[in-house]
């Protein structure tokens, strides 16, 4: 599911873990094609999606995906 947050597009997907209920199955992608995003809004995010429900646990691994790597 990819949703828009502040201005940022963020995905949260399943990764295989081998436990699909497990907290780990979850992670995040950050798409910054400007390469902007600074630690605090990396975690404003995660603390919004935890809020929100969208992860079960704040710890989920994030990738911040810069440039040109946006595109793909």
């Amino acid at each position: 599911m990819v949703i828009l947050i502040n201005s940022l597009f963020v995905e949260v997907y399943d990764k295989p873990s081998g436990v699909p209920k497990d907290w780990q199955s979850k992670a995040v992608r950050i798409y910054d094609p400007q390469g902007s995003v600074t630690e605090g809004a990396e975690r404003a995010v995660i603390q919004y999606l935890y809020s929100e429900g969208f992860i079960e646990d704040r710890r989920v691994k994030c990738d911040i995906i810069t440039g040109e790597d946006c595109n793909d």
